[in-house]
């Protein structure tokens, strides 16, 4: 299964990417990454 973690430098975050169970793919991305906000930019 794959998860995107948004927020990934923040105190959840961090935990989410650390404590994902064996076998889930996960990707984290800050908001420098990934601004939702900016819908002209995708």
């Amino acid at each position: 299964m794959r998860v995107l973690v948004t927020g990934a430098q923040g105190q959840v975050g961090c935990e989410l990417l650390q404590r994902a169970p064996h076998g889930f793919n996960v990707i984290g991305y800050n908001s420098r990454e990934l601004d939702i906000s900016d819908w002209a930019n995708p």
